[in-house]
């Protein structure tokens, strides 16, 4: 599993899938129990983000932003928005 559920429980996937719907998440919310989708693809960092085109071609590929544990600085964080 990736993340331990029952010590984090926020990280439930109900919970997760709750935290999309109220977020209007537009694209599939899924879980990778058994990690071995983030082995195929050689994920390195929780969370590691994939961003796909229409096409199905990876267009990015990394952190969601830079803040790791603390927020991304403010200009940052609006040139992200834009």
């Amino acid at each position: 599993m990736p993340n331990d559920t029952e010590t984090y429980r926020d990280d439930s996937f109900d919970n997760m899938k709750a935290f999309a719907a109220k977020h209007g998440f537009s694209f599939p919310y899924v879980i990778d129990a058994t990690q071995e989708i983030a082995r195929a693809y050689g994920a390195q960092c929780t969370p590691d983000f994939f961003g796909f085109n229409a096409q199905d071609e990876l267009q990015y590929r990394g952190r969601l932003d830079a803040s790791r544990t603390t927020l991304v600085p403010m200009p940052i964080a609006i040139f992200l928005r834009q």
